[in-house]
């Protein structure tokens, strides 16, 4: 690879054990459901993983990664609210 590096393919950077042949996993076709899923994520901005991943995701950046319930949140009870009693 010419030009500037990049840490997650060199070596020992995470991707290295992922792909053997980086020449020819870039020469391979586009699989359609993949790259549907690609662009799906990218417009959510939620990680593609397994639910494994996931939640391994989620304990390392310390926040919820995963869609919530739809709508909006419910209001919080604040003392003016209260009704006199």
């Amino acid at each position: 690879m010419a030009g500037r590096g990049d840490a997650l393919i060199a070596p020992g950077g995470p991707m290295v054990a992922e792909v053997n042949d980086w020449p020819a996993f870039l020469r391979t076709a586009d699989d359609d459901a993949v790259l549907q899923a690609l662009r799906l994520h990218g417009r959510t901005r939620r990680p593609l993983g397994s639910p494994a991943f996931i939640e391994r995701m989620e304990v390392k950046v310390g926040r919820t990664l995963r869609p919530g319930k739809p709508g909006p949140k419910p209001r919080s009870c604040l003392p003016c609210e209260l009704p006199p009693t």
